[in-house]
Formats: structure tokens, sequence, C-alpha cells
């Protein structure tokens, strides 16, 4: 490795899931607030809460390693 990519690594936290937690915690809050504040009147309920609930579950799952991105 690279002087610059030990540097990045030890600027990243280890573990896969709490990188994507902390990166993405703005938008997990957004999506969540979106679908608390969602009226059940709206016509396009389904289309919203589907949207949130997708959006909500792929930044769980869905992460593009950045390390060597720099």
């Amino acid at each position: 490795m690279t002087e610059e990519e030990i540097f990045a690594n030890n600027l990243m936290i280890v573990n896969d899931i709490i990188t994507n937690v902390v990166f993405n915690l703005g938008y997990i809050y957004t999506d969540v607030a979106g679908y608390l504040t969602l009226d059940a009147v709206n016509l396009n309920y389904w289309s919203y809460a589907g949207a949130y609930a997708g959006d909500f579950v792929m930044r769980f799952w869905y992460r593009q390693s950045f390390s060597n991105e720099f």
C-alpha cells in the first residue's frame, strides 16, 4: 500500500455497517422524518412511502468502496 492509501484506511471506520450508517445518517433521518410526516390522505401516499422505504433500506446495503478514490 502506498502512504496515501494507508492514511485513507486509517481515517475510515473499519466496520462497513457502522461506516455506512455514519456516512448516511442525514439521509436516513430525512427518510424517517419524511415518512412520519407523510399524510395518509395524499393521493401519492404509496409512491412516497415506497420511495422513503426503498431509499432507507438501500442506505444499509448498497455501498461503493471509497478508500481508493481519493
